[in-house]
């Protein structure tokens, strides 16, 4: 049995923020913003990475959030739009901390289920259609 830790530190995540795009077209827009936030309640979040095939990651941009002793961080990324296959996709984001811990891609069992803290998940379609 793997011990977790205790129920007041949350282990290290990061997620999307909700109001990231679903759809994105290619067409006249030159770069794609994603956006999300990360937290450790165990040690300092060193980097934020995302991946569209959960293979090749590629750094964000880590703010902290402007609240003294505030453990969240804000992330961000932005992409040339050329790099951006068309269709359906889902991008990953992961935390690093300054320990070498990273997030997880799968949660590890334990009995109440505490700790959930896979890979962030976010679908987005990609198109390319010219305005009518």
């Amino acid at each position: 049995v793997k011990v977790l830790g205790t129920a007041d530190r949350l282990p290290l995540q990061s997620l999307f923020f909700t109001d990231n795009p679903t759809t994105f077209n290619k067409s006249g827009h030159r770069t794609l913003t994603l956006k999300g936030y990360t937290y450790s309640g165990t040690s300092k979040v060193d980097k934020v990475q995302v991946s569209i095939d959960g293979k090749r990651w590629v750094n964000t941009k880590v703010s902290p959030l402007k609240l003294p002793g505030d453990p969240w961080s804000e992330w961000q990324i932005t992409v040339p739009s050329s790099v951006l296959p068309v269709g359906s996709h889902t991008v990953f984001c992961r935390a690093v901390d300054n320990e070498g811990n990273v997030q997880p891609e799968t949660k590890p069992e334990n009995v109440r289920g505490l700790f959930h803290n896979t890979w962030g998940k976010w679908a987005i379609d990609i198109v390319d259609k010219a305005s009518d």
